[in-house]
């Protein structure tokens, strides 16, 4: 079976602790069903000149392989402050084109 997974909580290479516990579920899944799993995790894009912890997030790679699993980390738009109010469009809009991608 192949299955699909959407998630804004999933490690990567700069935040390897990041969503720990979904890589391990699926892992295990994996491992007892034989299932291919492949997963979209977005991440925010920061523009440069934003420093500190944000900078971190340019670093992510946008194309993973973590223990069997295929890992997408496009990148959606965030907006500092005003941000939130069009979070949600912004994600899904920035996701659309790699999810049928892969169907």
């Amino acid at each position: 079976m192949k299955i699909l997974v959407f998630t804004s909580l999933f490690p990567n290479n700069q935040f390897p602790n990041h969503g720990v516990f979904i890589h391990q579920r699926l892992k295990h899944s994996m491992a007892r069903h034989g299932w291919s799993v492949k997963v979209v995790a977005p991440v925010p894009y920061y523009p440069p000149g934003l420093g500190g912890w944000r900078a971190t997030y340019r670093k992510v790679a946008s194309h993973e392989v973590r223990e069997g699993m295929e890992v997408w980390h496009p990148r959606y738009v965030m907006i500092p402050k005003i941000g939130m109010i069009l979070q949600g469009f912004l994600l899904f809009v920035s996701v659309c084109w790699k999810i049928r991608a892969l169907q």
